[in-house]
């Protein structure tokens, strides 16, 4: 439970991090309709494929705090009581993990309004926003834009060997890691489901 209170933790200081170098609210241009805000997904799946030997999942996570239902277009998210939407709400960032084959299984995720950009979360910065729901941001060393149902992936590929009696023998597996962005463009805000924890 500890390693899933860190988790939300780290999150919510990157969140707060994001918001105190962001210029304030009264400063930002209102470039979308007011009734409206943009959905912003990173995802990152870590899949493991037996090469040779016996290969055993190493880890099981848990505890994804929103969901995004692409083809209703609705949005879920766990907020801790008392915190709500603001009026002012620009974009949702959401940014989750999963695990799948011999590296573990599981998914963990977390939410954070945009409120003012740029922001910067962790090594992405939120850059800025369009009319038509286009979103420009940094992630690493990239500069990126992604229209309205547009994704931009990398996958990595890397070999891994593992010796230990108690989970593989003799292992070796594939680790194919996929990271993701999806823009799922203007949504329309009373479709957010605000669940509270």
């Amino acid at each position: 439970m500890s390693a899933v209170v860190a988790m939300l933790l780290l999150f919510a200081m990157a969140m707060a991090a994001g918001c105190a170098a962001s210029p304030g609210l009264n400063n930002r241009t209102q470039v979308i309709p007011e009734d409206k805000y943009i959905f912003l997904e990173h995802h990152v799946n870590t899949n493991g494929v037996t090469v040779s030997g016996e290969c055993s999942p190493l880890l099981m996570i848990d505890f994804p705090f929103y969901h995004f239902d692409r083809n209703k277009r609705i949005l879920t998210v766990t907020v801790p009581k008392g915190e709500w939407v603001n009026d002012s709400l620009l974009m949702f960032y959401g940014s989750g993990e999963s695990l799948s084959g011999v590296q573990g299984g599981g998914e963990r995720s977390g939410a954070g309004p945009v409120y003012a950009l740029p922001r910067s979360i962790g090594d992405m910065t939120l850059d800025s926003i369009m009319a038509d729901g286009t979103v420009h941001f940094h992630y690493q060393d990239r500069q990126l834009s992604l229209k309205t149902g547009e994704s931009w992936e990398n996958i990595t590929r890397v070999m891994e060997t593992r010796n230990r009696p108690a989970y593989s023998k003799n292992c070796t597996a594939e680790i194919i890691t996929t990271d993701a962005f999806y823009n799922a463009g203007l949504m329309d805000k009373k479709s957010i489901v605000l669940r509270v924890r």
